[in-house]
């Protein structure tokens, strides 16, 4: 099934913009909000059925994966580290290199 997608508020990024996979955590927090993975998607159902969904790899689905997994992170209180959201960030910026290189 596709999930309609409301894209008109989600900002582009470049590779500049996504911290550091070993950056501070809160940085990585709080670039994961730069997204509304709910607003985007309609709906907390749609944003699951991404975020549950490993070969959702394109640079929206990831961003909103990041955003689903920072709820998921405080919403179980969680005060430590996150190596899903920091490997979530690796993707990320795997993506935007490949996208960024010269041809």
């Amino acid at each position: 099934m596709s999930i309609p997608l409301h894209t008109q508020d989600v900002q582009p990024i470049t590779l500049d913009d996504v911290p550091l996979p070993d950056a501070d955590f809160q940085l990585i927090y709080q670039f994961a909000h730069t997204v509304d993975g709910y607003n985007v998607v309609g709906s907390f159902q749609n944003t699951a059925d991404i975020a549950n969904d490993p070969t959702k790899t394109d640079l929206l689905s990831l961003r909103i994966r990041l955003f689903f997994a920072a709820r998921a992170h405080r919403h179980a209180s969680l005060q430590s580290d996150s190596p899903e959201m920091r490997s979530l960030v690796a993707k990320i910026r795997a993506v935007l290199q490949d996208s960024e290189a010269p041809e």
